[in-house]
């Protein structure tokens, strides 16, 4: 299992003196990409998480949408079963205005504006980066709600060649899955290598309970089996001091049923079949220590087919070329970026019509402006070009982190900017009801947060952030006088987000812990009419939490490590009226893992238990989630062999 590979490769965080492990925790160690050039975490000005190597290692689950789903900021609107599909919500709004990117490239459908985080295992991801507000102004469309940013691992460089190590790992759970993966990594002569396999099946068929109208009874989840195949390949080429490749390449191929909606009788016979080829080949030049210039070539190829027997039949291949160009540069003080790309996307679908396709250009800029030690100004704008919508988008953010007091480290972190989302494959060229006058989605998004660190015994890390995203011309599919639907740009919203989240971590003797919890409170409202007198207007929106609460705990003691994590959602609706409240959500998830070395092998033994409340719920109406369930893996790393 990748969950504890990555184990491995953290091992020496785990290894650290006491003062090692209390800094492993603070901000000022890591270094984030948010702007497209490293910054520290603490001098931002947005509010920014981060899943490292170590935390992606201790959370339950192997699934991008396991590690995001205690993030604070971030809702997973789940279909059932891990493999089903699962989408993300950041600031109450929708998985269409969430970008997600794997080292800075789009992979967000082209097809939907969507992607189902399910779908997505990381083999080859070290870090995820969180941005809790909309970017557009650096990385384009759909950046309204949020941006995800999955940083590809890259393999180390030794000076010492002809080394070869070796990571292997079988995981037995509930429903009859399994999961086997082995990882290679290579280094010769200045190219390191790491090669990736990956294969799970499950027969899918969870315990639930189901209210049949005359009382509650326990079922199995019907035709919901699954099974993924994944390679990945990531190397890293240093040509010289200044000169490096670092080529990335995941194939997956993921069959599937689809229960769907639970109605008391059988699920009809629904599948989905998709193939997933992502390359990305970047090529990096630094003039001077303080001068980087970037080149990156992506090819994605997605096809995928859905069936429901015998009514539908239908395919979608998504096809993306891309380039993008970024000089990095220091001018005086300032850091800035300059950047280019050219994108060409096109679909063939039996849904669509014969000629969708977007070629896409993008010229953006971005700078970071000390003017002194406590005041930091960021600026960033872009100009997008889309040929078929005939159309150019322009952006734009500007943002401040301020220090006040030289001996405390209380920041606050401000930003405004114009973020936008264009109209989708499907919005443009659904046969019958397609809408090419469709325009650009807008929003300006507003956010304050407020930082402060300070060590009491436990190392603190306190942060209050408020979030305002109003935004316009949502489209919105509505029915037609010919029974046709339609999507039109006729909604406005409004989303107000208050987050407030605290970090407590401490080492004392042989023990380490960590502490972290969070209260999202989340208000997004429609607010336009479709019609007259449209009772949805000033309504919150369906499954979103009003209130959300998350909790972890990490325990170490020497190789035992034990991890709790607890989650509640509180009021939320099932319907655009807000007539159909949902009951509360407490969910208790854990996990206890045991690492030995034997014959100079390292091993480390995981057993995970989800849901050990056995707690009946679901995040969305219809879609049962799992009772009680358990996994159990064991992962060998061989490390350096000489070849």
């Amino acid at each position: 299992m990748y969950l504890f590979s990555m184990f491995f490769i953290c091992e020496n965080t785990f290894s650290q003196t006491k003062d090692d492990s209390v800094k492993s925790y603070l901000l000022n160690q890591v270094i984030v990409t948010a702007n497209k050039f490293d910054n520290k975490a603490e001098e931002l000005s947005t509010r920014i998480d981060i899943i490292d190597c170590k935390e992606i290692s201790k959370i339950n689950g192997t699934r991008l949408n396991d590690k995001l789903r205690f993030s604070p900021s971030v809702f997973i609107k789940s279909y059932g079963l891990p493999s089903s599909l699962q989408t993300i919500a950041i600031n109450g709004l929708g998985s269409e205005h969430t970008l997600i990117l794997i080292d800075g490239i789009k992979i967000n459908s082209f097809q939907n504006s969507t992607i189902d985080l399910s779908t997505i295992s990381l083999e080859s991801i070290e870090r995820i980066e969180i941005i809790n507000n909309g970017l557009s102004s650096i990385y384009g469309s759909d950046a309204i709600g949020g941006v995800v940013n999955l940083i590809s691992r890259t393999p180390y460089y030794k000076s010492t060649n002809n080394i070869l190590s070796a990571k292997g790992s079988l995981s037995l759970g509930s429903f009859n899955t399994n999961r086997n993966s082995l990882s290679l990594n290579t280094n010769i002569e200045g190219l390191s290598t790491e090669l990736n396999f990956l294969r799970e099946q499950s027969d899918g068929n969870y315990e639930y309970y189901f209210d049949s109208g005359k009382g509650t009874i326990k079922k199995q989840r019907q035709r919901s089996a699954y099974r993924l195949l994944e390679l990945s390949h990531n190397s890293q080429f240093v040509i010289n001091s200044k000169n490096r490749i670092k080529i990335l390449n995941i194939y997956s191929k993921n069959f599937r049923q689809i229960p769907g909606l639970e109605t008391g009788t059988p699920p009809s016979e629904s599948s989905q079949d998709e193939k997933n080829l992502n390359n990305l080949i970047s090529f990096e030049h630094s003039f001077t220590k303080n001068s980087i210039f970037k080149l990156s070539f992506n090819y994605q190829n997605n096809l995928m087919k859905y069936e429901l027997k015998p009514l539908i039949n239908s395919y979608y291949k998504n096809l993306v070329y891309s380039i993008n160009t970024d000089y990095v540069f220091d001018f005086y003080k300032t850091k800035n970026l300059l950047g280019y790309s050219f994108t060409n996307a096109s679909i063939q679908s039996n849904e669509l019509e014969a000629f969708a396709k977007r070629n896409q250009q993008s010229i953006y800029f971005s700078s970071r402006i000390p003017f002194s030690e406590k005041f930091i100004l960021y600026t960033s704008s872009r100009g997008d070009y889309f040929s078929d919508l005939n159309k150019y988008v322009f952006t734009h953010q500007a943002g401040i982190n301020i220090k006040p007091f030289d001996d405390y480290e209380f920041r606050i972190k401000s930003n405004i900017g114009k973020n936008f989302r264009t109209p989708t494959f499907n919005d443009l060229y659904w046969k019958g009801s397609g809408n090419r006058e469709l325009k650009p989605e807008t929003s300006i998004n507003k956010e304050i947060s407020l930082m402060y660190e300070l060590y009491l015994y436990f190392n603190f890390l306190i942060e209050f952030s408020y979030t305002n995203i109003s935004a316009k011309n949502k489209i919105v599919w509505t029915p037609q006088r010919n029974f046709i639907w339609k999507p039109e740009n006729i909604s406005n919203s409004v989303s107000n987000s208050y987050l407030a989240t605290l970090s407590l971590t401490n080492s004392i003797k042989n023990i380490n812990l960590k502490y972290d919890f969070s209260f999202n409170y989340v208000e997004s409202r429609k607010t336009s009419s479709n019609y007259l007198n449209d009772p949805t207007k000033d309504k919150f929106f369906p499954y979103i939490p009003i209130e959300s609460i998350k909790q972890s705990l990490f325990i170490e003691f020497r190789s035992i490590s034990i991890n709790l994590f607890h989650t509640y959602y509180g009021k939320r609706f099932s319907d655009f009226e807000n007539k159909k409240l949902l009951r509360p959500i407490n969910l208790l998830d854990g996990n206890i893992t045991i690492s030995s070395t034997l014959f100079g092998i390292n091993n480390l033994l995981k057993f995970e238990i989800n849901n050990i409340t056995n707690t009946d719920y679901q995040i969305i109406s219809g879609y049962p989630m799992p009772l009680r369930n358990f996994n159990l893996t064991l992962t060998i790393n061989i490390k350096e062999l000489d070849i």
